[in-house]
């Protein structure tokens, strides 16, 4: 490794990432095996030197080799705030290191939050540092770090997409967080200004996994969410799939989301979930109390079968529809 500081990588090209450079710089590679080992005690102060030797003289390759796995120190009796400077090191001014030590951030930043914290802070003009920065802060920011929200507005005003991967990341870690009120200031926060297709495409993903049980906590941001994003739905369905799983409990809000985005959705523009939209509404109808002449659920239901089934990508589904509306009267 000391012999191959500056090295220069056997690839190149405009498109190749720095973690593929880096292995395939000779100092980069051994770098990057040699942390991921188990290393005995007696050698932890000659690597230490070694990684702090590449911290000042390696070329960027070599430093993106060794950013990458260097929280693997936190197995060894070394300080973890001193790992947490090391890699810092490592990153110098660089700050497009961050994104091949993204897998180091995720563990360094529980060791010394305020060090990342100012580090991210300083990369947030570096494009390529956008994606690690974001979804490390947002995990600190749904575990009420203080400072991680300011950046990420500054950062999210910088680059809109990141909101899309702030949504995500909250939505995959939405059964971890302390406080879940964070997801759902977020899912509204985004909607302004209207979400570009990457942010659409991350509220579509929501519906996913998120939990049926607490469609409640969920339901009343529907509405605004439809407004703002249904007019542009094309392949976006898995609100309709996460309706179907909820609406035997909650047929009301079921029929009032998909009143919603069919309100939205022109007549004349082909959205193909609408067949699946029909038999949620079905099921809604059926799980609705029956014993009232003027129930405006269910008159409000009657309405949205008329709506659904003037429309061209419902029709074909017209004749089961209505025998199933029938039988269930």
């Amino acid at each position: 490794m000391r012999d191959n500081l500056t090295t220069p990588p056997t690839v190149s090209g405009d498109k190749v990432e720095l973690t593929t450079y880096a292995l395939n710089s000779p100092g980069g590679n051994a770098i990057f095996n040699l942390l991921q080992e188990k290393l005995p005690d007696e050698v932890i102060s000659e690597v230490l030197d070694t990684l702090q030797l590449v911290a000042a003289e390696g070329s960027r390759y070599v430093r993106a080799g060794a950013a990458y796995h260097v929280a693997m120190l936190l197995n060894t009796q070394v300080p973890p705030k001193d790992i947490v400077a090391l890699f810092v090191g490592l990153i110098g001014g660089d700050f497009e290191l961050m994104e091949p030590g993204m897998w180091s951030l995720q563990y360094l930043v529980w060791r010394d939050y305020d060090a990342i914290l100012i580090l991210c802070q300083q990369a947030i003009g570096e494009e390529k540092a956008h994606k690690p920065i974001t979804n490390i802060l947002t995990v600190m920011w749904a575990n009420n770090k203080p400072g991680a929200y300011e950046v990420l507005i500054e950062l999210w005003a910088i680059n809109p997409d990141m909101r899309a991967a702030s949504l995500k990341m909250l939505t995959n870690g939405y059964d971890d967080w302390p406080d879940k009120q964070v997801f759902f200031e977020a899912f509204e926060m985004f909607l302004v200004p209207a979400p570009t297709e990457k942010l659409r495409r991350a509220y579509d993903s929501i519906f996913i996994h998120f939990p049926p049980a607490d469609f409640e906590r969920i339901a009343p941001l529907l509405p605004r969410y439809l407004i703002n994003c249904a007019a542009d739905f094309d392949r976006d369905h898995f609100l309709v799939d996460y309706l179907a799983k909820s609406v035997k409990n909650h047929p009301v809000e079921c029929i009032d989301a998909l009143n919603t985005l069919f309100s939205q959705i022109p007549v004349s523009r082909g959205y193909w979930p609408a067949s699946r939209a029909l038999e949620v509404l079905i099921e809604a109808y059926i799980s609705l109390p029956h014993h009232l002449a003027d129930d405006a659920d269910s008159k409000a239901a009657l309405d949205l079968f008329d709506k659904l089934l003037a429309r061209p990508d419902c029709r074909e589904e017209l004749d089961k529809t209505l025998e199933q509306v029938q039988s269930a009267r």
